[in-house]
C-alpha cells in the first residue's frame, strides 16, 4: 500500500527538497549559458554559484581551454564562456573593459552589484540566479 507513495516521493518529491544537493543551480546557470552561447561574445558564470566548475564539463562534456585572466581574475575558458570568481564590487567594471556584449551569470549575493539584472526564480519563488547584459544584439 505504501509503494505508490514512496515512489511519488523519490521520484517526484524529493528532487525539490534536494534541489541543492545535487547542484540545480549549477545545471540551470550552465544550460543558460549553452543556450546564450551564441548570442554573446563573453559570457561569465560566477564560480559562486555552488559547483559551477564541476558541473559545466559534466553537462557539456567540453573540456578547458585553460585559464585565462580578465583584468586581475582568472577563469577558465571554454569557447567564449568563462568559469571564475569576480568581487560583487568589481563585476561591472570587468564587464566594461570587455569589447563586445557580455553576459554575466552570478549567484544571488551578487544582485546588488549589477546593473539591468534579472532572476531566474524555481517553482518556490527562489532565486536559482541572476544575470546582467552589457551590449545585448
Amino acid at each position: 500500500i505504501q509503494l505508490p507513495f514512496f515512489i511519488n516521493r523519490f521520484y517526484f518529491l524529493s528532487l525539490n527538497f534536494n534541489a541543492y544537493f545535487w547542484s540545480y543551480k549549477a545545471k540551470a546557470a550552465v544550460e543558460r549559458a549553452i543556450l546564450e552561447r551564441n548570442n554573446f561574445d563573453y559570457i561569465i558564470v560566477s564560480s559562486r554559484i555552488a559547483d559551477v566548475e564541476y558541473a559545466y564539463p559534466v553537462y557539456t562534456k567540453e573540456k578547458s581551454e585553460g585559464s585565462v585572466s580578465i583584468g586581475e581574475y582568472k577563469f577558465s575558458k571554454y569557447g567564449n564562456i568563462y568559469l571564475g570568481g569576480v568581487p560583487s564590487g568589481d563585476i561591472k567594471t570587468v564587464m566594461d573593459s570587455l569589447e563586445g556584449s557580455v553576459l554575466y551569470i552570478g549567484s544571488d549575493e551578487d544582485r546588488g552589484s549589477l546593473e539591468n539584472k534579472e532572476a531566474l526564480r524555481d517553482v518556490e519563488g527562489v532565486s536559482v540566479y541572476v544575470f546582467s547584459t552589457k551590449n545585448h544584439p
